[in-house]
């Protein structure tokens, strides 16, 4: 239907969100870490690949051709994903999930300020009452300013102070269980990259993130243990003995 007509709209409506679901399902093979709740696991894997693109982002680089492989990879997910999500926000602007989305994918490909002012502006457009969306875009826009920063490794950026306090607006805004969690761990994740890094407040958050993560349906010790496991993260928590409550249970 799209060599028809490129610009059709549920065409492109149910190829992106086709491929995004197959770029989800590829994170879920490679951590290998059972999520036994659809919306949890959607969330676990946009935070795998939140938290992957920032290293050596092999997976999310290296096509099938490229690579001489028999199978699509995630690499060539997102690079079908990315032009069908702009013609469809081009076309219907109106589709809010879709531009969140193609900020997520921007970020997972290394396009950062585009990332972040494709958030920036969704965020602009929404009012005030609808605060849970807010809050989904605050956080996702939070992750795309810590994309920036961790991917360049600029400390200085004033951007991570910014992404601390968009996550914690959205913690304020939201009532979603899951989004509360999102809020409190990107607020943590956050922390790792500011000019003065205070371990003792990383380890509050960390902590507020553990209980509001166990609570969550399909959430269990060892999928919590993998969210500390991501190499930024488990490097300054392995330095300091004060996080050890952390692994444990």
């Amino acid at each position: 239907m799209l060599i028809i007509d490129p610009s059709q709209a549920e065409a492109l409506t149910l190829l992106s969100r086709d491929l995004y679901g197959a770029l989800l399902h590829a994170a879920a093979l490679a951590h290998n870490v059972p999520v036994n709740d659809a919306t949890l696991s959607i969330v676990f894997n946009e935070l795998y690949w939140n938290t992957y693109a920032q290293t050596t982002r092999w997976d999310l680089s290296l096509g099938m051709e490229m690579g001489g492989l028999s199978q699509p990879t995630a690499a060539d997910f997102l690079y079908r994903m990315i032009p069908a999500m702009q013609q469809l926000e081009t076309i219907r602007p109106q589709d809010l999930e879709n531009r969140l989305r193609l900020g997520n994918a921007y970020r997972w490909n290394v396009d950062q300020l585009i990332a972040i002012s494709t958030h920036e502006a969704l965020l602009k457009e929404l009012p005030p009452q609808r605060a849970a969306v807010r809050a989904r875009v605050l956080n996702e826009l939070a992750w795309s300013r810590i994309a920036k920063v961790a991917w360049n490794r600029t400390f200085s950026d004033t951007g991570i102070l910014q992404a601390y306090k968009e996550a914690e607006e959205a913690f304020q805004l939201t009532d979603i269980p899951v989004d509360k969690f999102v809020s409190v761990y990107t607020m943590a994740y956050s922390l790792l990259f500011m000019p003065q890094r205070d371990n003792q407040k990383l380890l509050e958050r960390l902590t507020e993130a553990k209980a509001l993560y166990l609570a969550l349906p399909g959430a269990s010790p060892a999928s919590w243990k993998f969210l500390l496991n991501h190499e930024s993260l488990k490097i300054v928590l392995d330095a300091d003995p004060i996080f050890k409550p952390l692994l444990e249970g």
